[in-house]
């Protein structure tokens, strides 16, 4: 070794598989909260919105039609595809 070379006791991730990447801490910048502050949060949350809610929509009233909205999106695509397009989405509405 050249006196400019560092053995590998001395690199910085020598012996870490990762390498250099985790030479930095993970920090995702939320907070990690214990299991019981979870809960209380879930039970205030509760308080503001009870489960029963849950299974009533209202849309917005500035909300656009959802067939409007596709149909002129067909306008602009190939009109040959268009019905492929909406017979995947009878599939699933994510496909």
């Amino acid at each position: 070794m050249t006196d400019g070379e560092k053995t590998p006791s001395t690199d910085a991730g020598a012996g870490d598989p990762f390498g250099p990447a985790r030479r930095y801490p993970i920090s995702s910048g939320a907070p990690h909260l214990t299991a019981t502050e979870r809960a209380a949060r879930g039970r205030a949350a509760r308080g503001e919105v009870p489960r029963s809610r849950h299974s009533v929509f209202e849309p917005a009233a500035h909300r656009p039609d959802p067939i409007e909205l596709l149909e002129r999106q067909a306008d602009a695509r190939v009109p040959e595809l268009v019905p492929i397009r909406y017979g995947r989405m009878l599939v699933s509405p994510f496909t």
